[in-house]
């Protein structure tokens, strides 16, 4: 088991090969699941009986995959804390990845079992995209993502909430300003689209985002978005800018815990090396000493 869950996380030779054939399994899964919503591809006998059998071999890959990771799931170390080891596996079978893993492949044998849900299968096939979220095993974007959300997250909040304001604001400016507009924009008029506050925020929204499908404002209209393209810069930069100086901070730390390491095994192994020269040393002058000597 010990020696499943080093290869299972690419410590050996044999893992590292192992991590490769899941990363590109997991590519080539997506890409045959995107085909099979091709009507040229799905309505192709020839075409659909190919993807059929590269993903049956897919499916049973992974779930040869899933099984290898619920037998060594108690060498996990996040787990060590529970003694019991079928505890460990009943905790590793619902953490998150595991249900991704099993999301991923049931629907395919649900098609297989139950013929009546073939009219769902391409719900299905797009479902086994969620084998992207397995993509995290292997590069760690889903995680840095979340702390970058976390550390940023004070800044990130005051920002939402002058966005909030501002949206408000300039809803109830829209408001005012195109409730009796009577020109008509995208088959329907201004003031029914500004006819109340609710029904203004989104098209405000919109707005603030940057996108202008709208452009039938009156005069005052205009003038009040001339102030919200100006305020849509910063709406969306400012959170933009938290979040890649909070992303570019944890890369670097990272990076430098890194170098850390690898300074430390560097030490490490060269502490060990002197230590067994000395050894070697203390052994040949042991050895040299007149036979009843004392060292």
């Amino acid at each position: 088991r010990e020696r499943l869950f080093e290869m299972i996380q690419g410590r050996t030779a044999a893992g590292v090969w192992f991590e490769r054939l899941v990363f590109y399994s997991i590519i080539l899964s997506i890409v045959m699941a995107a085909l099979g919503t091709v009507p040229k591809v799905s309505n192709d006998v020839n075409l659909e009986e190919g993807i059929f059998t590269i993903e049956t071999l897919l499916v049973l890959f992974f779930t040869v995959e899933y099984a290898m990771r619920v037998v060594a799931s108690p060498e996990e170390p996040s787990l060590q804390h529970i003694k019991n080891v079928p505890l460990r596996r009943a905790k590793y079978v619902m953490s998150f990845y595991a249900l991704v893993d099993v999301c991923s492949i049931i629907p395919w044998y649900l098609a297989r079992l139950q013929p009546q849900v073939d009219r769902y299968d391409e719900v299905f096939r797009l479902v086994r995209i969620l084998r992207l979220l397995s993509l995290e095993r292997h590069f760690p974007g889903i995680s840095l993502f979340g702390s970058v959300l976390k550390r940023g997250s004070g800044d990130l909040a005051v920002a939402a909430l002058v966005a909030g304001v501002t949206w408000m604001m300039f809803t109830g400016l829209l408001f005012i300003t195109e409730r009796y507009n009577e020109l008509e924009d995208a088959d329907m008029k201004m003031s029914e689209r500004f006819a109340d506050f609710p029904s203004s925020m989104p098209y405000t929204l919109i707005l603030l985002s940057g996108d202008y499908p709208l452009v039938q404002f009156t005069m005052a209209g205009r003038f009040v978005n001339f102030f919200m393209i100006i305020c849509a810069q910063g709406i969306v930069g400012i959170p933009t800018a938290i979040t890649m100086a909070v992303f570019r901070a944890i890369v670097k730390e990272e990076a430098a815990r890194k170098a850390l390491e690898a300074r430390n095994a560097s030490y490490w192994g060269r502490s060990a090396r002197l230590g067994m020269h000395h050894g070697g040393l203390a052994v040949a002058n042991l050895g040299a000493l007149p036979l009843g000597a004392s060292p």
